[in-house]
């Protein structure tokens, strides 16, 4: 997660409640309330999130010796459980390609048939597209930092560096109408 990622789970879940509190008064119940509100509000993924920020945070105020023990103690509470995330229709990819700006239409196609997170699909470079042994390679990854435009780095993991079949399109209208089909 990058620092503004922090900075958000700061500013929404963390501070507007936890924050009223002096760092002693945080105590292990104070947690699991605290938790618990912000996975009825912000949901389990962003609790998990701002839980893992906080038990940071007070791990350094451990460490610092500003408390004798970080108050965190919730079995898996920053574990996300992120349900499987289900495949849209060949049909509503290919409308939707139709319906955005023709410079973006790859971008739809490939992120409706093969599933790269955000950050992968905005690194894409032409030089990572195979079209004729149908794959792409995933090398790097772009995000939109506030204050400072766009940042491209390398994956968070070498797992993340990877090559990606291409699938053959399934779309029952012809594919000669459309070259962006065609490559798929």
């Amino acid at each position: 997660m990058t620092k503004q990622g922090y900075r958000t789970l700061l500013r929404r879940n963390i501070e507007p409640s936890i924050g009223q509190y002096a760092l002693a008064e945080i105590t292990p119940s104070v947690v699991r309330d605290w938790y618990s509100k912000v996975t009825v509000n912000a949901g389990r993924d962003q609790a998990a999130k701002s839980y893992r920020l906080l038990r940071a945070v007070l791990n350094t105020a451990v460490d610092d010796e500003l408390i004798g023990r970080n108050p965190c103690r919730i079995r898996g509470g920053g574990a996300e459980h992120a349900d499987e995330r289900p495949m849209i229709d060949a049909e509503l990819v290919f409308r939707l390609a139709d319906a955005i700006t023709p410079r973006l239409r790859a971008l739809v196609i490939v992120a409706g048939f093969v599933g790269l997170r955000t950050g992968e699909l905005l690194g894409l470079r032409r030089c990572d597209v195979d079209l004729y042994n149908r794959r792409l390679t995933v090398l790097v990854q772009a995000q939109q930092i506030v204050g400072k435009g766009r940042i491209v780095t390398g994956p968070k993991s070498e797992a993340g560096q990877r090559t990606v079949s291409l699938p053959r399109s399934r779309s029952r209208r012809s594919r000669s109408t459309s070259p962006a089909r065609a490559a798929l």
